[in-house]
């Protein structure tokens, strides 16, 4: 890399902006000042206003912008190579030194060029009394630009760091769904096989049809693998096919019915939601006393603006010691985890004994398809 494309490397064009908007408020201000002071015969008596204007502050906002221009590039020079604070100080207190012998030699030597210098002679005597006639004000120039500098780039720093953070966690987040998600598809295929063995004893055609249906829902879930949230239609279309193969296994012991609100089907929801909890209330809900099982499938808006999804069964009752936070049903805990990593405690899941139906519920903020919630790991990639 050549020695300009280093430089143009360091420029910061904001922080430039940042630094050449800073000393112009500050010159305006000086000069104001002077404008006041001359005006009423206080100061700068001896020295015309062209003098006072083009050939000391004009000229100085020129010699300090470009100055303090290279001290930036040195500024985040030292800050990419992460120097020691300490080395730091000593560089920028050598260069405060430097700043008020550069600017006072500059202007001696353009007012020279201009024809307005003011001063005969100058010998070290003089070079000394100038520099200290103003070595505080320089000072406090000086620290304060690179404080602004070193303050720019801290934030940026920070900024940096907790993009790179957030984007760790999405990460993160990411792997956990696809990981969640590539337990529950094996879990259900599984358990269709063994429905699908079931069938080949008595109905071969059925079973080839089951098959078929088999097949035709592999396709969709393969379509929506790396989805965490779809329509609610299709998510219930997926339902469809999936109670189509099990009242296949139950053709007069398994009734489904669905109650959805109006309006919803272009809201969205967590991809498979419903087929681990009508799943687990199929397994576990017959018993000697539920010959049929009666489940109903319910998606209903609440009142403080989420919706709920619920599934209910007639079946077997829940024990009394059961505990949803200690389940150990695969379908289950998938479905709390994947609730907490999208919707953290925005969404709740509840399972529970009513009079006469085992009652799941789960409810999450109403996301409709306008708002453009991104798939997560879509969002990622």
């Amino acid at each position: 890399m050549s020695l300009f494309k280093k430089i143009k490397s360091l420029i910061d064009k904001k922080l430039l902006l940042l630094m050449v908007g800073f000393y112009t408020v500050f010159l305006i201000i000086s000069s104001s000042k002077m404008v006041y002071f001359k005006s009423i015969g206080e100061r700068f008596n001896d020295s015309t206003w062209t003098y006072m204007f083009f050939g000391v502050y004009f000229t100085d906002y020129l010699l300090v912008v470009f100055f303090m221009s290279i001290v930036l590039l040195i500024t985040k020079y030292m800050v990419i190579r992460n120097w020691a604070w300490g080395n730091m100080i000593v560089v920028h207190a050598v260069m405060s030194i430097l700043l008020g012998i550069f600017i006072f030699t500059g202007l001696l030597t353009i007012q020279k060029l201009m024809g307005l210098h003011q001063i005969q002679s100058v010998d070290f005597n003089t070079l000394l009394y100038y520099y200290f006639n103003v070595i505080d004000l320089n000072f406090l120039i000086y620290f304060s630009i690179v404080g602004i500098a070193h303050t720019y780039y801290f934030i940026n720093q920070l900024k940096e760091a907790e993009a790179a953070k957030n984007m760790e966690k999405l990460k993160l987040i990411g792997v956990r769904l696809n990981t969640l998600q590539a337990q529950i598809n094996p879990h259900f295929f599984f358990n269709t096989l063994n429905s699908i063995s079931s069938l080949m004893v008595n109905d071969v055609k059925k079973a080839q049809d089951t098959v078929v249906n088999v097949a035709d829902l592999l396709r969709t879930m393969l379509d929506i693998n790396e989805v965490t949230t779809i329509l609610l239609s299709k998510e219930l279309d997926i339902l469809d096919k999936y109670l189509d193969i099990m009242q296949t296994r139950y053709p007069n012991s398994l009734v489904v019915e669905k109650q959805i609100d109006e309006g919803v089907d272009n809201y969205l929801v967590p991809s498979l939601i419903f087929q681990p909890i009508l799943e687990n209330a199929i397994k576990h809900g017959f018993s000697k006393d539920i010959k049929v099982l009666k489940v109903w499938v319910k998606v209903e808006r609440t009142f403080d603006g989420g919706l709920m999804l619920s599934v209910e069964n007639n079946g077997k009752p829940l024990p009394k010691s059961f505990d949803v936070s200690n389940t150990k049903g695969l379908g289950l805990k998938n479905t709390i985890d994947r609730l907490k990593i999208l919707f953290e405690h925005k969404a709740s899941f509840n399972m529970k004994n009513t009079e006469q139906r085992v009652v799941v519920q789960i409810k999450i903020p109403i996301l409709k398809e306008e708002n453009h919630y991104i798939p997560m790991l879509e969002a990622i990639s």
